[in-house]
């Protein structure tokens, strides 16, 4: 204690130390260590922590709530310790009051205390000695002898220190019952309190680097461990091996002091008297390292210290002791210069942001990583705001690499390059969102810089405030984009001026919302791409035409949607057929499940491009061909035969050639029956893989062979007109009546199974067959029957478009065989008109299927049966007449019937019956029909009587009159 010369300072010292024994005695040791915890975690505010330990030493310790302690202790317990409690508390306040009455006894007045409290804080002070000691990196066991001493001499410092401060505290809140005055109040907070929370930080600072582990490097950051290869030293390669383990302290990665011998701690143990030397050494170099000129020693070693760990990779370790500054500038602002802390600020806060910035990089968790980011943009910020910013971050350049190559001849260039420092570091961690933040920034300061030389090029630019914003702007695009923040991503693009780059960003853009499936903001209308439709169509069809049909999002529907969206229906169609003709060459390939696929989507592109040309104006309604194109875009791709190109529908070269110029609705129509056809010939498996390269007629015939008879109907009439119609439906209804048919004559050119070959109407051939085969004609009796259905179905549908229709079917089906009976419905086609009445009384004339044609079509083959029973009932029709009939019947040329065919029937008959064919049954119709024709003619002749009469006694009547 041979710290003053005067006794009385002695004993004035000697109360003081025990006013701070009677309050270490009440609180014990655990009050110093929340305090340490407060300074480090920050978790709870320092200050809050003191009020309530002085709270404590005032009043003493009342919880909120004496529940849980009467139900942890019992009540009992619990009265007996609140009782001594109290005791202590009364003992302690009375104790407390007489060390202060003896400290103003034994003083002239408390200012004289404080001069004996100011002498015995630089006791309490770390001593930093001018002179410099040498210093090496090692790690052996005296290394760690030296730092366990120094991490205890620093813990038993703060203790004291923060006795000292707990005793002052206490005795401004019992100043008015011990004469203290304002003046000395004023003294203990602003000069004496600032000092110990300077001790205070110093302790701590050194405690923390002697306790606190290292902590191993990321092992993913290959740049860390690539930095740190240093081949052929071993000692490095050692050191840095061992961080991470619990024994390797921060303060291993320091330099120690050489021993009094000179050897650098590694010989043998040194003696007690070495290592408080050793300790003094260590503890003056540590906080002796300061970069700054006017900053006090412990902002500028602590700063000076963290920048050390941030070095070595200690991102954790130096937050923390940032955290710890932070506290103490809170203390030191009142006693500080303005420029020493705007110095320490910066450098503080630059550090800092760098700190939380990697701890970001490898936080795994989403929200923690989220808060360090948003905290690192903070302090980047505030560091740039100060006005000795640039003086106090140009000393990190090796720890953060922020570097400025010569002079900033303003803070707002400076700023211009520190935020752009700042967004690269958040674009290498993947950070966007602090990345744009300060590329916005940038652009800000670009501003500032261009205003203030009043437009002129600004002298350390490296580029020109034009180029440099339109590589902001980029830079913002890109990281709106990565945020998916499109509507800033478009601004961005927008506000660049640089043309070059916001096309090169309008492209990127584009390709960015495909590939993430996004493209509804392209197309709804969300963002207005003013001044920029033609280049985002461009854009669009370039990728369309370069990616493959399977891609998704479909690129056609895209430039579809887009179009639509602006009632730009012509180009919406235009893009469909694209698509359309695309399908066409390129998506044969593949099995027949993506066949079908590819038909599905040609069918949907067509009927979309239809509807859509169906809202333009008729005289617009038309496509421009892209048949010279598919050449340039796809010159690998092998185009399929067009059965439009091929066909001979068209009818002239003429039309042919018009095509490859122009495409309207009628040739989308006949493609889309086309594609049609072959989706459900596809569906249905149809045998014949070959169909798209066969002709439209042979379509129809597998059509046909495929039961699809609405489609081949409908390729009919979309692809023949008048007289070709007329033909093609006639070679349509003879296919289907041939699959009515059980017995043909020669080949029919198909290849019908045994199933396809049963009937529901056997001729009597049929009849003479064996069981076995009745047995299968009636297992399959439901099918036949659906195919007469069909063919009575159609043909009653479409003879009105082709009244011979019902000819072409009976000589079908009579030629296929002969012994057929046909059905009745179809007998009665021929007998009766459209509106069914019957036409027996006028003869057998009438339309193109009357009942001579019926006639005709017996007598041709040999159904003489038939054919007489026709006549006959035709000609006693003629002669029963009604009544109101009988006059017009009588009329000249009223009644008509085929008496050639006739003539023809009857020499038939006699032919067999000459040849021994069918005799009996020959001379039974030849008697029949020769009743029937002798009264047939005897009442022609009655009738022609009749009329040369009528005609006869009308001219008597007019030679009488005149």
């Amino acid at each position: 204690m041979n710290l003053f010369d005067d006794v009385s300072d002695t004993e004035t010292l000697i109360e003081v130390l025990r006013c701070m024994g009677h309050i270490n005695h009440l609180l014990g040791r655990s009050s110093a260590a929340i305090y340490y915890e407060s300074l480090i975690s920050s978790v709870i505010s320092p200050d809050e922590i003191a009020s309530q330990i002085l709270k404590i030493l005032e009043s003493g310790f009342s919880p909120q709530s004496s529940s849980p302690l009467i139900t942890l202790l019992g009540t009992d317990a619990y009265v007996e310790r609140r009782q001594m409690a109290h005791k202590s508390q009364r003992k302690f306040s009375v104790e407390m009051l007489l060390s202060f009455h003896k400290l103003q006894s034994r003083s002239t007045s408390w200012s004289a205390v404080f001069d004996v409290i100011e002498k015995f804080m630089k006791c309490l002070n770390t001593k930093v000695t001018i002179q410099e000691h040498e210093l090496k990196r090692l790690c052996n066991v005296n290394s760690t002898i030296l730092v366990q001493a120094t991490s205890q001499v620093a813990r038993t410092m703060f203790e004291s220190a923060f006795d000292l401060f707990l005793f002052l505290s206490y005795l401004v809140g019992v100043g008015g019952q011990v004469s203290l005055l304002q003046s000395d109040v004023s003294r203990i907070k602003l000069k004496l309190f600032p000092m110990i929370q300077d001790i205070l930080g110093q302790w701590i600072v050194l405690h923390f680097v002697g306790i606190s582990p290292t902590t191993p490097p990321a092992m993913e950051d290959f740049s860390y461990q690539l930095s740190y290869l240093q081949l052929g030293i071993a000692d490095e390669v050692s050191l840095h091996r061992k961080l991470g383990s619990s024994e390797f302290t921060l303060a291993c990665l320091l330099d120690f002091p050489k021993s009094a011998e000179g050897d650098h701690l590694s010989a043998c143990f040194p003696s007690t008297a070495e290592v408080i030397d050793l300790v003094r050494q260590f503890i003056s170099s540590i906080m002796r390292r300061n970069n700054f000129d006017h900053a006090n020693s412990f902002l500028g070693s602590t700063i000076n210290l963290a920048a050390v760990f941030v070095r070595h990779g200690q991102y954790e370790a130096a937050q923390n002791l940032l955290g710890i500054l932070d506290t103490y500038l809170n203390y030191a602002r009142a006693s500080q210069t303005d420029q020493d802390t705007d110095i320490a600020c910066s450098a503080r806060l630059h550090l800092n942001g760098f700190c939380l910035l990697m701890l970001a990089h490898d936080e795994a968790n989403i929200v923690l990583r989220e808060s360090r980011v948003h905290e690192a943009i903070r302090c980047f910020f505030r560091a740039a705001s100060g006005q000795e910013a640039p003086k106090a971050l140009k000393k990190f350049s090796s720890e953060t690499g922020f570097e400025i190559s010569g002079e900033c001849k303003s803070i707002s260039l400076w700023r211009l390059h520190y935020y752009e420092w700042a967004m690269q570091k958040f674009e290498q961690n993947s950070m966007s969102e602090g990345a744009c933040q300060f590329a916005l920034a940038a652009l800000e300061q670009v501003d500032s810089i261009v205003d203030s030389d009043n437009g002129s090029e600004v002298e350390g630019l490296p580029e020109t405030a034009q180029m440099i914003k339109g590589r902001l702007w980029a830079n913002v695009f890109k990281y709106s984009l990565d945020l998916k923040n499109f509507r800033d991503a478009y601004c961005a693009i927008v506000s660049n001026p640089d043309d070059d780059s916001k096309y090169v960003c309008l492209r990127r853009f584009i390709i960015v919302l495909c590939e993430l499936g996004e493209t509804k903001v392209i197309c709804n209308g969300e963002i207005p791409f003013t001044g920029l439709l033609e280049k985002v169509e461009q854009e669009l069809f370039w990728k369309a035409e370069r990616s493959d049909l399977s891609s998704r999002p479909n690129l056609y529907k895209v430039l579809y949607s887009f179009e639509a969206y602006r009632n730009n229906w012509r180009k919406a169609a235009s893009y469909m057929y694209r698509y359309f003709v695309r399908l066409s060459r390129e998506g044969d390939a593949g099995g027949s499940r993506q066949l079908s696929h590819v038909l599905q989507e040609k069918l949907h592109a067509l009927s979309t491009a239809i509807n859509s040309l169906q809202l333009v104006e008729p005289s617009c309604a038309w496509l421009d061909s892209v048949c010279e194109a598919d050449d340039q875009t796809s010159p690998s791709k092998k185009p399929r035969n067009n059965l439009l190109m091929e066909n001979s529908a068209f009818g002239t070269d003429s039309e042919l050639s018009r095509l490859q110029f122009c495409v309207d609705i009628e040739i989308l129509e006949k493609e889309y029956t086309l594609t049609e056809a072959l989706y459900m010939l596809n569906t249905v498996n149809s045998r014949s893989k070959s169909h798209e390269s066969h002709s439209i007629e042979a379509l129809t015939d597998i059509l046909i062979n495929e039961n699809l008879y609405d489609l081949a109907f409908t390729v009919v009439l979309k692809f023949w007109k008048e007289s070709g119609m007329k033909r093609e439906l006639e070679r349509v209804f003879a296919a289907i009546a041939q699959q009515c048919c059980p017995n043909r004559v020669g080949n029919s050119g198909r290849n019908f199974t045994d199933t396809q070959q049963l009937l529901l109407l056997p001729s009597s051939e049929d009849d003479a067959r064996g069981g076995g085969s009745k047995t299968i004609a009636v297992a399959h009796q439901l099918q036949g029957s659906c195919q007469w259905e069909t063919l009575e179905l159609y043909l009653d549908k479409y003879k009105d478009l082709h009244p011979r229709l019902p000819v072409v079917v009976a000589e079908t089906l009579l030629y296929a065989d002969p012994e057929i009976e046909l059905p009745l419905w179809l007998v009665q086609m021929f007998k009766t008109t459209k509106g069914e009445n019957r036409m027996i009384s006028w003869g057998m004339c009438g339309k193109e299927a009357d009942p001579a044609a019926l006639f005709r079509l017996y007598t041709n083959y040999g159904r003489h049966a038939e054919a007489a029973n026709l006549l006959v009932e035709y000609l006693d029709s003629f002669a029963s007449s009604r009544p109101v009939d009988v006059l017009h019947r009588k009329k000249m040329s009223a009644a008509w019937f085929p008496y050639t065919t006739i003539e023809r029937f009857w020499c038939q008959l006699e032919e067999m019956q000459s040849a021994g064919h069918s005799a009996d049954q020959c001379d039974r119709l030849k008697k029949l029909l020769h009743g029937a024709l002798m009264k047939h003619l005897q009442q022609v002749v009655v009738d022609s009587e009749d009329v040369l009469s009528s005609v006869g006694g009308g001219q008597g009547v007019e030679s009488q009159s005149s």
